[in-house]
């Protein structure tokens, strides 16, 4: 527990706007790390860690833009028909390291407003869920870790945003996720309507991991840092997928078992770890419930 009271201490900053959100920019570093180079709104960095490609909007060529995919929960490689038609809130995750092993957790809450209307963002709440079932606020982040927030305009889509947290991750914090994941969650509510969303945290000992769904069935295990080497990756056109048991409830959620982990063939930007079947056996706790990882 140190390591995440730890953790959540960081350097506050100077922002505006709804929630302290608005007007933030991000100190330059060599790493670059939310550098967008096809305008997507998704960072390099984090389209390594969705499977999608860096150097286009639409990876799969399906009219739907990376973004918007990644919002409704599709695969951003495989062309199918959107699942979400109204607003949506969702969390993802990807970590970045320093040559003195000093490593950082960018926290990314994406946004759509249909309306196209910042204010319909009624509230926001971020939490960090351990392992032991316990629950943590993590409302602090929201002004005072803010590096970046980007937004666009869309004729159908409404206004999309993307807000990044910046968190440095003392040492203490990859031993304790080795032992057991954590999830970073939030509720946001808009226009009205609850939306809740999170994105699970584990280290193999090597390297930070996350749990992401792909589409409403597939939950895929990918590193999280583009720049890893000390664990290469297997293969290309093969990603590591994870299967769940539930074997107990929570005070807030389901604790389940991961009962199956396989390098499955994919897409060619796909990536399987070598941490893949590792992870059966292990076991963490689910906020809410399985509709927290894949939309609710």
């Amino acid at each position: 527990m140190t390591a995440l009271a730890v953790w959540s201490r960081t350097e506050a900053s100077s922002l505006a706007g709804p929630f302290g959100l608005e007007g933030a920019v991000l100190e330059a570093t060599k790493l670059t790390p939310l550098q967008d180079s096809d305008g997507d709104l998704l960072p390099d960095m984090l389209e390594h860690v969705v499977q999608s490609v860096g150097d286009s909007k639409d990876s799969d060529g399906d009219g739907r833009d990376d973004f918007i995919e990644q919002l409704e929960y599709s695969d951003p490689m495989l062309k199918d028909a959107s699942n979400l038609q109204n607003d949506g809130f969702r969390i993802l995750l990807h970590t970045t390291s320093l040559p003195n092993n000093e490593e950082t957790l960018w926290i990314h809450l994406m946004f759509r407003m249909r309306s196209g209307l910042w204010q319909d963002l009624q509230a926001l709440s971020l939490f960090l869920e351990s392992g032991g079932d316990q629950r943590f606020p993590l409302d602090a982040l929201l002004t005072s870790s803010v590096a970046e927030i980007r937004d666009r305009m869309d004729p159908v889509e409404g206004l999309l945003v993307r807000v990044s947290l910046k968190v440095p991750t003392p040492a203490s914090l990859r031993g304790y996720t080795a032992v057991t994941p954590i999830t970073i969650g939030g509720f946001a509510k808009i226009y009205g309507k609850i939306f809740m969303a999170g994105s699970m945290l584990l280290h193999n000992n090597v390297e930070y991991l996350t749990l992401a769904p792909v589409g409403s069935k597939a939950l895929v295990a990918q590193t999280t840092n583009s720049q890893s080497t000390a664990s290469p990756f297997w293969s290309t056109q093969k990603r590591c997928k994870v299967s769940l048991a539930v074997i107990g409830a929570g005070r807030h959620g389901l604790w389940c078992e991961v009962s199956k982990a396989d390098c499955e063939p994919s897409h060619k930007a796909a990536r399987c770890t070598p941490a893949c079947p590792s992870l059966v056996g292990g076991t963490f706790i689910v906020p809410d419930g399985l509709p927290f990882v894949i939309g609710g």
